[in-house]
């Protein structure tokens, strides 16, 4: 039985046609399996309609849509059990991705501690390649992979990368799809995004965030606090961002909400 044709057009069915050739029956079943089956090699399936990875933006978020306080501080807005979560979703992603703008604030691990599994590639964008020269990413690239992605860089920063063990790709760009497309020619089809507001909104706004799963806290911060996403307003109910496929689910006393991205009534 066959949930799914493989889309790579380097195969062309031709493993179905050597099983029967053989004398094995085989049943593809697309209408019964075929949802599920898209669902669990939904990054695959990405790359090899579009070349591009399977982005989903994780936040942890309060009731009034803030990502942080006033200051900044984030510290925590999840619950302990959300961000043991947190660290699962990264043991299954090829790569987890943010902008420097983080790295900057938070000065993030961006490694699986909490729970078993192996680390993801950790991938930063910036436009001119430098990070904090004391930044926990750099001080640990030599044991666990670093990617920067910069629209270019000086020699010195290439330079002081390639010391701490850091790769670095200069895609003359600064558009995010040339930076996705750069991990998915790299082998990263499953990619979690832990950016900030500025990084994801960049993201929505060109249409690169495949899946949103936000952990919304029981709690509301104010006025002037940073928003869950930096994109413009849109003029019109109709054209907002929606979640279809949506799960919710509780984590102590977080709401989980997932679910698949699309523009207005899509």
């Amino acid at each position: 039985m066959v949930a799914l044709r493989d889309p790579d057009p380097r195969v062309d069915g031709r493993g179905l046609r050597r099983l029967r050739e053989g004398g094995v029956t085989v049943e593809l079943d697309e209408a019964r399996y075929g949802a599920r089956a898209r669902r669990q090699n939904a990054p695959f399936l990405k790359y090899h309609e579009t070349g591009l990875p399977l982005v989903t933006y994780k936040a942890a978020v309060t009731l009034d849509g803030k990502v942080a306080a006033a200051t900044g501080d984030a510290r925590w807005i999840s619950c302990p059990d959300s961000r043991r979560a947190v660290h699962q979703l990264r043991a299954r992603a090829d790569a987890v991705l943010v902008g420097v703008g983080t790295v900057r604030r938070d000065d993030p691990e961006l490694t699986v501690r909490l729970v078993d599994g192996r680390d993801p590639v950790r991938v930063v964008i910036t436009r001119d390649g430098a990070l904090p020269w004391d930044s926990k990413l750099l001080a640990t690239a030599r044991r666990t992979p670093t990617l920067v992605i910069a629209d270019q860089a000086t020699e010195v920063v290439r330079r002081r990368l390639r010391e701490r063990g850091v790769d670095l790709i200069e895609l003359g760009s600064s558009d995010p799809r040339d930076a996705l497309q750069a991990l998915a020619a790299r082998g990263l089809l499953d990619v979690l995004c832990e950016g900030g507001p500025t990084l994801a909104g960049g993201l929505l706004a060109a249409g690169l965030i495949d899946r949103l799963l936000l952990f919304v806290a029981p709690m509301i911060v104010g006025r002037g606090a940073p928003d869950l996403l930096a994109t413009p307003a849109v003029a019109a109910v109709d054209d907002a961002w929606r979640l279809r496929d949506v799960e919710w689910s509780r984590v102590c006393d977080d709401l989980v909400v997932s679910g698949t991205l699309v523009r207005g009534d899509a």
